[in-house]
């Protein structure tokens, strides 16, 4: 089974939207596979084969024509009541088809087989591959004229990027306290350079220590982390993504207790789905963390010099 990792896409992405970028008249959008969609009329039968597409398809006015989700999809909570015909790597193309999609929207980590075999049974496949906050941003553009919701969509765009400018300026010229994301059990994974997380916490006014891996999602040993000495340790509860209790833990280890974020109390915890979802939702989690990396009175969490 082939799946998209898009581990090596980011560079001919840019390229392609470089060649692209012409206006498009609405229905016709070029994805981050390279490949032009054109549809021949508004969509009114749309799978979302991911809870991030979800949430854009829903922020943009389109939720009622959203008739199949996968089940990992949770929110809005009106997607309870949306039929589930897909995991997330594994697609059910009985049940897919089953509802009569004339669009479909897929995301990174789908099997390009079963998106390959949809698209030659005749239904239109879209895939998204969002990195970075201004790509969620763009994408949400690009569905918006793909389906005709370019009213909504755009002004969502306009608000989206009007509260990240509002973050860079209450950031700007303050020091940048050295973060790590990491699911913290054995084995320890963190983001590295090119993830979502790791734009999100440069977006914050944070600086990944991460960002020198060789690899987007590195795992790491405890050594690695102590040299690294992270100023915050930014953790992600929810959706079965951090053991519970787990962080109360690192406080009696030898190694974890000696960290800057440890010993000073600097632990930020942003849920799950808002820090890793694709969605619009990024610029809340954005929010979250800039304040508690930056807060309005920071004597009160100033990290001390080392």
């Amino acid at each position: 089974m082939k799946r998209w990792l898009g581990s090596g896409t980011g560079t001919w992405i840019v390229l392609t939207f470089l060649i692209a970028a012409t206006a498009r008249g609405q229905g016709q959008e070029v994805d981050d596979l390279g490949q032009e969609l054109t549809l021949s009329s508004t969509p009114t039968r749309i799978v979302s084969l991911a809870p991030s597409n979800t949430e854009i398809l829903f922020a943009i006015g389109a939720g009622d024509r959203v008739v199949g989700v996968t089940q990992w999809c949770n929110y809005p909570t009106a997607v309870k009541d949306i039929e589930q015909v897909a995991g997330y790597s594994d697609l059910n193309i009985e049940r897919i088809t089953a509802v009569r999609p004339d669009l479909i929207i897929a995301a990174r980590g789908n099997d390009l087989e079963g998106l390959r075999s949809l698209e030659q049974m005749g239904v239109p496949v879209f895939a998204l591959n969002v990195q970075t906050l201004d790509a969620m941003i763009d994408a949400v553009r690009r569905l918006g004229r793909l389906i005709g919701t370019t009213d909504r969509s755009d002004s969502l765009a306009r608000m989206l990027t009007a509260r990240l400018e509002e973050v860079d300026r209450r950031i700007l010229d303050r020091p940048r306290p050295r973060v790590l994301w990491g699911y913290v059990a054995e084995p320890i994974y963190t983001a590295g350079p090119g993830s979502l997380i790791d734009n999100m916490i440069e977006r914050a006014g944070g600086e990944n220590v991460a960002r020198g891996a060789q690899v987007t999602w590195p795992q790491v040993s405890l050594e690695t982390i102590v040299a690294w000495a992270p100023q915050v340790l930014l953790t992600s509860l929810g959706g079965g993504m951090q053991p519970a209790g787990e962080i109360d833990r690192l406080r009696e280890i030898d190694g974890w207790k000696e960290l800057p974020a440890i010993k000073n109390g600097r632990i930020v915890h942003v849920e799950g789905d808002l820090l890793t979802r694709a969605g619009p939702r990024l610029v809340d989690a954005v929010e979250i963390l800039a304040n508690q990396l930056h807060p309005a009175n920071p004597s009160a969490t100033e990290t001390p010099t080392e």
